[in-house]
């Protein structure tokens, strides 16, 4: 009953930015109430995966058209939700016949099961959404394309996937401050649930700038010149492309 519950509840809110995103999105919800239902359960009924929506007023826009007839939302920008914790897609139900019956039913069937790594994530606080795929890099402005934004989340999630589950299973140990302000090497079976949080946040943060500097640099747009514990990281997670040892003149992001 407790894991139906908390998927009931997480999966209200998952796929929005915000709380804010949330209540935007909410007028826009009771607009869709008035929208011919069996044309969007035709359409929803035959699409395989959850649809990431843009955020703010565009998303609700794109969930909207959505309603109406899957690929609108696919044209005004939407892309599909990778989840972090694996790297692929999701699915929107394991058996489309619950989408036609959400359609129709005032009790709602979510199909969709957290997963393990995802689950251990909730449980300790950790609340993990996609890669925007925005930077700011030399001061300017950097919004990845949807291809580019697939394959930075596909990276990301992945990466957490593999490093994760290391952990998890005692794979792997990392260094964390103990309660007396001393560090150890610990592994997770031997941590309080404050040292996994943490442990689990440096994973997914470390991952996240991976993706940002493989997706930046794998084109050739830029060049990345990192320090030499860094380059050193990156050579080891297969990160080589246009990466160099910084100079005393160039570091960091650098245009091609």
């Amino acid at each position: 009953l407790n894991d139906f519950v908390l998927t009931d509840v997480y999966n209200q809110f998952r796929h929005y930015d915000s709380l804010g995103e949330a209540a935007v999105d909410t007028p826009i919800q009771v607009v869709d109430m008035f929208m011919p239902k069996f044309l969007g359960t035709i359409s929803s009924a035959f699409r395989k995966y959850r649809i990431k929506y843009s955020s703010g007023f565009k998303g609700s826009l794109e969930r909207l058209a959505g309603s109406f007839f899957a690929p609108l939302a696919e044209g005004l920008g939407a892309e599909y939700w990778i989840n972090p914790y694996t790297g692929k897609p999701e699915a929107v139900n394991k058996f489309h016949w619950m989408t036609v019956f959400n359609k129709f039913s005032p009790v709602k069937v979510n199909q969709y099961e957290i997963g393990e790594l995802e689950k251990t994530a909730i449980e300790l606080g950790i609340s993990s959404s996609m890669l925007t795929g925005r930077y700011t890099i030399n001061d300017q402005k950097v919004n990845l394309d949807l291809v580019a934004l697939n394959e930075l989340n596909i990276y990301y999630g992945e990466r957490n996937a593999k490093e994760l589950k290391d952990f998890v299973n005692g794979k792997t140990k990392y260094r964390v401050e103990t309660t007396n302000g001393d560090y150890k090497l610990l592994s997770y079976r031997t941590m309080t649930d404050i040292q996994k949080k943490a442990v689990i946040e440096r994973i997914m943060s470390n991952n996240s700038r991976f993706a940002k500097i493989y997706i930046l640099t794998k084109d050739g747009k830029y060049k990345y010149y990192a320090s030499d514990s860094e380059y050193e990281e990156l050579r080891k997670a297969g990160i080589v492309k246009n990466v160099y040892r910084k100079t005393k003149k160039l570091e960091g992001f650098v245009n091609n």
